[in-house]
């Protein structure tokens, strides 16, 4: 079983959503630089598998919680709360998601593959990586700039209740276990 979150991010206060969107992005790029690594790897051992195992495993399974965090759980409540004023900046940051979920598609089949096999990183695969990557950092740091205060800005009850709905989501995708690959 993958636990979704670990460390800090268990003894956060009831309603720190940013808190939690943090650790969040902790792991995300902790999570990219394995997969910069692997796709650098010239011979592999059982190491690399289990490399390739969590990298699969926390993009099948935890960023997508993240996304859907971000999308479907605070979003709203930015737009409810804020008004139409933060309708764009919400939109666009719906929208990075969408176009970076289509690279993370991309890249989950080697990870899979890899988690059997070893495999060394075709140049498509490098590539894409490169721009998944760069472009999920410029989101989390523009999140981290203009969500976060956002998000600290909304009263204490309704952060409480997003930060309820992500701790669920995490149960219920912790309880479906991984995909396994075909």
């Amino acid at each position: 079983m993958i636990r979704v979150s670990r460390g800090p991010s268990d003894e956060l206060g009831p309603g720190d959503v940013t808190g939690l969107l943090h650790a969040c992005h902790t792991k995300i790029r902790a999570s990219l630089a394995e997969a910069r690594l692997l796709a650098k790897a010239k011979e592999w051992d059982e190491r690399h598998r289990a490399s390739a195992r969590a990298v699969h495993d926390y993009f099948a399974i935890a960023f997508p919680l993240h996304v859907e965090d971000e999308d479907e759980r605070i979003g709203p409540e930015l737009l409810e709360h804020f008004g139409v004023e933060k309708g764009p900046l919400l939109f666009e940051l719906h929208d990075e998601h969408a176009r970076t979920d289509e690279l993370r598609l991309l890249l989950l089949s080697d990870w899979a593959r890899w988690c059997h096999e070893p495999g060394l990183a075709s140049r498509g695969h490098q590539h894409v990586l490169k721009r998944f990557a760069r472009s999920t950092e410029v989101h989390l740091f523009r999140e981290e700039a203009v969500l976060f205060p956002l998000i600290d800005a909304l009263p204490e009850p309704t952060r409480v209740t997003i930060a309820r709905a992500m701790r669920s989501a995490r149960q219920k995708g912790v309880s479906a276990g991984p995909p396994r690959p075909a």
